[in-house]
């Protein structure tokens, strides 16, 4: 069974949905699966699309979504960018692992 990374940031339009690109990318899909979440959903940026496919990286795929419809994910790990300290103490995604990794914008 492929374990299950969940990507969060404050909209899910660019930082978590470039994260989920990247991954996707690099791992070729073995091991992982990965997710993108949003504490809101907003459309996705279109600059971040931009970016990934200069690099070589489609997201345009991708459909923002919010931390609350992804409330049910078994996710084994997540990794949550916070705008500071005050976001840090209301992010809390539960895994099966309780492993949380924060990133500082």
């Amino acid at each position: 069974m492929k374990e299950k990374i969940l990507f969060v940031c404050v909209n899910n339009a660019c930082h978590s949905q470039m994260a989920e690109g990247w991954a996707r990318y690099l791992s070729g899909g073995d091991r992982f699966e990965f997710f993108s979440a949003g504490l809101e959903r907003h459309e996705l940026d279109v600059y971040a699309v931009k970016v990934m496919a200069e690099a070589g990286v489609d997201i345009s795929s991708h459909t923002p979504k919010s931390l609350y419809a992804m409330r049910r994910l078994p996710c084994n790990h997540s990794a949550q960018k916070t705008l500071d300290t005050f976001f840090a103490s209301f992010l809390k995604i539960p895994s099966a692992h309780g492993d949380v990794h924060f990133c500082r914008a």
